[in-house]
């Protein structure tokens, strides 16, 4: 799954944690189970858990926020992994895996 950022007034971590908690509403508002909705989710919640944004925000000054960079991050599922990356202007910035069972909620 593949997510666009806008950070026009936030930094990285804030937008994703604001996008996950919308998403969170929006789930439980429905009438039944959208699995787009519940993918967006697991891949914000992956991201928020597994990645250093503070040493990613001092490496690249475009996830600060209040920039009109084209961000993107995905999670991609592998046979025993989660790829994780995050790109600004099609350039990715970050590269990561995490194993499938640190990567579930307990």
């Amino acid at each position: 799954m593949e997510l666009k950022i806008k950070l026009p007034n936030h930094c990285i971590q804030t937008e994703i944690k604001r996008r996950y908690n919308d998403d969170i509403n929006r789930y439980f508002k429905q009438k039944e189970a959208h699995w787009e909705l519940e993918n967006e989710i697991e891949c914000l919640r992956i991201l928020l858990e597994n990645i250093d944004f503070a040493l990613l925000r001092r490496q690249y000054v475009e996830l600060e926020g209040g920039t009109e960079s084209e961000i993107k991050v995905a999670c991609r599922d592998e046979e025993t992994k989660v790829s994780l990356e995050i790109c600004i202007d099609n350039k990715i910035v970050f590269k990561g895996t995490v194993n499938q069972e640190s990567a579930r909620p307990e």
